[in-house]
């Protein structure tokens, strides 16, 4: 797996939400798992990790976060997972 350039998330998260979606940060596989992420072994963790939001999500499912929001958290987190909430009327058909 190819580490992203600093910059590429934040791109990709932008983007998205041009579109009108809302996105949120997530965790990734660059960063450690904080304590509270539980797994069996290191990749199980790791895996949770990944899936994991990194802010309090519930209020962007009604709303999208506006463009500061994105910054604030890509600038922070610049490799994060980006997660499209499906709560706004978004179907997701697998």
């Amino acid at each position: 797996m190819v580490k992203p350039a600093v910059g590429e998330m934040l791109a990709a998260a932008l983007e998205l939400h041009s579109f009108g979606l809302s996105v949120i940060p997530l965790g990734d596989p660059w960063s450690n798992p904080p304590p509270h992420i539980r797994g069996e072994t290191d990749q199980e963790r790791m895996g949770q990790w990944c899936k994991r939001p990194r802010i309090a999500w519930k209020e962007f499912q009604t709303k999208s976060p506006t463009v500061e929001q994105v910054h604030e958290w890509w600038t922070k987190w610049p490799r994060a997972n980006v997660a499209i909430l499906t709560g706004g009327g978004l179907a997701i058909v697998d």
